[in-house]
């Protein structure tokens, strides 16, 4: 028999006290039935009574074994570092968003495509925030790889976007933020990445919202995930973020400095063309 099979038929039994236990309430049933088969009607109530005995120890030992187990599983997701999870983002947990920003007082990181829930629902409360905290937000680029054919496209296909939609966002937010970076120049960063898009990410201090692109899905539409510091996985995706911002083969700056002050490097007229989207899609 294999090791990894003679594991799991041991392992409802990983203790001798509990082959003792469920040995002496095997033992109880068997002399409760005994007695039971005796005349009299006390011995037919003291039977079945030490019978029930039997029976009420095995439903115990097996209620505690599932409640172990369960809890087990449940330290093993808290070893982690994962405190909540959500069936989507957005708009449907924004209040578990929002009283985190009102209380920031470290860090506040974006990762996403063309966050236009941010930009949207959260614009105009981005110089209260920068008042607090520095923030860092990292865009997809929407020429990267190539201008012609870019992971942004490529999602529009996957989400069924009209094509460019998340290359217009990005232009959106880099314009909307111009006037924002202007007054916190060094508070306010903003960088194009131009790896391949993995997962979703907003850091609020100490806590990490995030979650995976699914194929076929609204993003905002998918799981999310939180993590604090006490666990692993908030240094994992911290060094993920970390990696993508610092390294410039993974990621450029979003704005660049002119006479009149922070201008986006990216402009609507440099999009790709959107018949020969159409064309690559099919």
């Amino acid at each position: 028999m294999p090791t990894k099979w003679r594991r799991r038929v041991r392992s409802p039994l990983p203790h001798p006290e509990h082959q003792v236990y469920l040995l002496v309430h095997v033992l109880l049933f068997v002399v409760g039935l005994l007695v039971a088969q005796l005349d009299g009607q006390i011995w037919l109530a003291i039977g079945t009574s030490v019978s029930a005995t039997g029976i009420c120890g095995w439903a115990i030992f097996l209620w505690l074994r599932i409640t172990e187990q369960s809890t087990q599983g449940q330290r093993r997701i808290q070893g982690l570092g994962l405190t909540d999870a959500f069936p989507a983002r957005s708009v449907p947990i924004r209040p578990e968003y929002e009283r985190r920003f009102v209380s920031a007082r470290q860090q506040i990181d974006f990762l996403g495509f063309g966050l236009r829930a941010l930009r949207e629902d959260f614009g105009d409360q981005m110089d209260t925030w920068l008042r607090r905290v520095p923030i860092r937000i990292l865009l997809v680029d929407p020429d990267a790889p190539t201008p012609g054919w870019s992971y942004a496209y490529q999602r529009d296909v996957e989400e069924s976007n009209s094509p460019g939609s998340i290359a217009t966002d990005v232009v959106n937010f880099l314009r909307a933020m111009e006037p924002v970076k202007n007054r916190f120049p060094e508070r306010l960063h903003i960088r194009l990445y131009t790896c391949l898009p993995a997962i979703n990410v907003c850091r609020i201090d100490d806590e990490i919202f995030w979650g995976p692109y699914v194929l076929g899905a609204q993003s905002r539409n998918t799981p999310t995930f939180v993590v604090s510091r006490t666990g692993p996985l908030f240094d994992v995706l911290r060094s993920h973020y970390e990696q993508i911002w610092t390294d410039s083969r993974y990621s450029r700056d979003g704005f660049q400095r002119t006479e009149q002050g922070f201008r986006s490097v990216v402009i609507q007229q440099a999009l790709p063309d959107q018949s020969d989207y159409r064309g690559r899609s099919t």
